[in-house]
């Protein structure tokens, strides 16, 4: 059995597997000019048209920074920013409308079988031992958005995959490794650390972004993670 992560890392994995209606913080004019739009004076329009444009200029930034081996930091925060102030202007509307412009499967890795589920928790050289987050669904293809701004938020820093729970069942049963997550029901989240092993499965609905920031920043000792 796949060991669980101690409380205090599980209170990082309450994610938010739908659009949530729990109002986020008050938009301030950082959000703004994280978009480029004027302070109080932007249309629903508007935002959408500017993270669009934002966000695929400095996903193109980042991507053609790493190719060519320069630093991503700064470009990494301007998308964090840029994702950041859209969750505080936009509403659950908005953010389904915008599921049809993002390229949602460019940051959210699809899984497809168990045998793919479990690469994607291994831990290899080159980078992949960064934290690993599985969103579990019942149905294939479902986009929801707070999948995707996690995988934008955490760009980089951690892995972002997701499963429909029927792909990883053979003959009718679940696959090994998915047995061992031991899921009790869909939407689920796992996070998973791949140097440790150690998991911890959620079903709740609350605020991913801010806990698994402060996971991934080390304010949580990574010694804390397995039990």
């Amino acid at each position: 059995m796949v060991p669980a992560l101690i409380s205090l890392v599980a209170a990082t994995l309450a994610f938010a597997i739908v659009v949530s209606a729990e109002p986020g913080p008050p938009a301030t004019s950082k959000d703004y000019e994280a978009l480029g739009l004027e302070v109080g004076e932007a249309t629903e329009m508007d935002i959408q048209l500017a993270y669009k444009k934002q966000l695929t200029q400095h996903l193109a930034e980042l991507q053609n920074n790493g190719t060519r081996g320069e630093p991503v930091g700064e470009a990494l925060r301007s998308l964090i920013a840029v994702q950041q102030g859209y969750m505080a202007l936009s509403d659950e509307e908005m953010r389904l409308e915008a599921l049809g412009f993002v390229d949602y499967w460019g940051s959210v890795e699809r899984l497809n079988s168990d045998a793919e589920l479990a690469h994607f928790t291994e831990f290899q050289t080159g980078g992949s031992a960064r934290l690993r987050l599985i969103y579990v669904f019942a149905k294939q293809d479902e986009k929801q958005f707070d999948v995707f701004s996690a995988a934008i938020q955490h760009f980089g820093r951690a892995r972002v995959g997701q499963l429909c729970q029927s792909d990883a069942m053979k003959g009718g049963k679940p696959g090994r490794f998915i047995a061992g997550l031991r899921l009790f029901r869909t939407p689920a989240v796992v996070l998973f650390d791949p140097l440790s092993r150690a998991s911890k499965v959620s079903y709740e609905v609350s605020r991913v972004a801010g806990d698994a920031e402060h996971l991934l920043n080390g304010h949580i000792p990574a010694a804390k993670m397995a039990q």
